[in-house]
C-alpha cells in the first residue's frame, strides 16, 4: 500500500488562546507573537577589477621598414548585416599602408575611407597572472588611429604583437570601424619587410606553412592554413590553402583549395596563381611576394568563390596569408 504525507502549512503569526475561568463565567484574551523580523541580505562587494599588465616599452610591432603590404577590404556601408545586398570586397597589394618611427616609437597607418593617422596603443589582449607586472603571452595591441588634428578616427586596429608571433620579418593587422556588432567596413592586412633581388634564393627548395585570415563576402569571418612548396633553382610553385568559418559556436569546414597555374621564375621576389575551389565553376587568384633577407618568410593576398554552408549558397572569400619556412 503506497502512504502518502502531506504538510501542512504554518501560519506567519503563531496565535495563543489563553483562557481564565472563574466566578460565574469565563473570560478570554487573544495574544499574537509577531514573527521574527525578517534582515535584508547585506549587498556583497563586488570583486575587483583585474587591471593587465602595462604593454611592453618598444616597437610592439614590426620595427625595421620601410614595408610592403598585402590587404583584403569589406565595405557593406550600404548593406544590411549580416545578410548584405550591395557588399564589395578588395584585395591586392597596398590598400593599406605602415610605416614606423624609432624617433618616438610610433606607427603611421593609412587606411581606406579613414586616411593616415598615428597608432596610438590602447590595450592588448593575451595571457597574464592576475596581479602580475608581465604578460605571459602578448598576442595582439589594440590601437586608436589619431588624426592629424589629435582627434581619433571612428576606426578600431589590432596587429599582432611581433616578439610573440613567431615571425621575425612578416605580421598580421585587423581593422574594424568599430560599430560594435554591426561594422560596415573592416579589413584584414600583413606587412613585411620585402626581401631584395639580390638576396633572393637561385637554387634549393623550401616549404612554407602559415596563416590565413579572411572574410566572406557576407561578413563571415574565416580562417586557416596555407602551405606553398618552391623549387627556386627551376622556378616552380604548388600549394593549398585549408580553410574554416563558423556559425559562432563551431568552426565549419569550407575545403581544401588548391593552387593551380602559378607563376614563379627564379630569381623573382613575387608569386602568383590560380585557386580551385571545391565544386567551383571559376577560380580564384592570389599573388604574395617574400620577406626578410634570403626569402625566409611570405605574406600574400587572395580572392576565391567559395560555398558558405552557413547561407547554403556561393559566397566569396578575400583575406590574407603570411608563412614561414619549415
Amino acid at each position: 500500500m503506497m502512504m502518502r504525507h502531506f504538510a501542512a502549512s504554518l501560519p506567519a503569526t503563531l496565535t495563543l488562546l489563553l483562557c481564565a475561568c472563574g466566578g460565574g463565567g469565563t473570560t478570554g484574551s487573544v495574544q499574537s507573537i509577531p514573527a521574527a523580523p525578517i534582515t535584508p541580505p547585506t549587498a556583497s562587494t563586488p570583486p575587483a577589477p583585474i587591471t593587465p599588465p602595462p604593454l611592453p616599452n618598444g616597437p610592439l610591432g614590426l620595427s625595421a621598414g620601410p614595408f610592403v603590404t598585402q590587404a583584403a577590404n569589406w565595405d557593406g556601408i550600404s548593406g544590411e548585416w549580416p545578410k548584405q545586398t550591395t557588399e564589395r570586397l578588395l584585395s591586392g597589394p597596398d590598400l593599406v599602408s605602415i610605416s614606423y618611427s624609432a624617433a618616438d616609437n610610433s606607427y603611421t597607418l593609412t587606411l581606406p575611407d579613414f586616411g593616415t593617422g598615428t597608432l596610438r596603443p590602447v590595450n592588448g589582449s593575451g595571457i597574464f597572472n592576475a596581479g602580475s607586472t608581465t604578460w605571459s603571452k602578448l598576442n595582439a595591441v589594440n590601437y586608436a588611429l589619431v588624426q592629424p588634428n589629435g582627434i581619433a578616427a571612428p576606426v578600431t586596429v589590432a596587429m599582432d604583437y611581433a616578439p610573440d608571433s613567431g615571425f621575425t620579418y612578416t605580421s598580421t593587422g585587423f581593422w574594424s570601424d568599430g560599430l560594435q556588432g554591426n561594422p560596415k567596413r573592416a579589413g584584414v592586412f600583413a606587412y613585411g619587410q620585402a626581401t631584395t633581388d639580390s638576396a633572393m634564393p637561385v637554387s634549393g627548395t623550401a616549404s612554407f606553412g602559415g596563416e590565413v585570415r579572411a572574410y566572406t563576402r557576407t561578413f563571415n569571418d574565416v580562417w586557416g592554413t596555407v602551405d606553398l612548396s618552391f623549387d627556386f633553382g627551376a622556378g616552380t610553385l604548388s600549394g593549398k590553402m585549408v580553410l574554416d568559418t563558423s556559425d559562432g559556436w563551431d568552426p565549419l569546414p569550407l575545403g581544401t583549395f588548391p593552387f593551380q597555374n602559378t607563376v614563379y621564375s627564379k630569381g623573382s621576389t613575387s608569386f602568383s596563381g590560380a585557386i580551385a575551389a571545391p565544386n567551383a565553376e571559376t577560380l580564384g587568384s592570389f599573388s604574395g611576394q617574400f620577406t626578410g633577407p634570403g626569402a625566409p618568410e611570405l605574406l600574400g593576398n587572395f580572392r576565391t568563390p567559395a560555398f558558405n554552408p552557413l547561407l547554403k549558397s556561393w559566397d566569396e572569400i578575400a583575406g590574407v596569408f603570411v608563412g614561414k619556412r619549415k
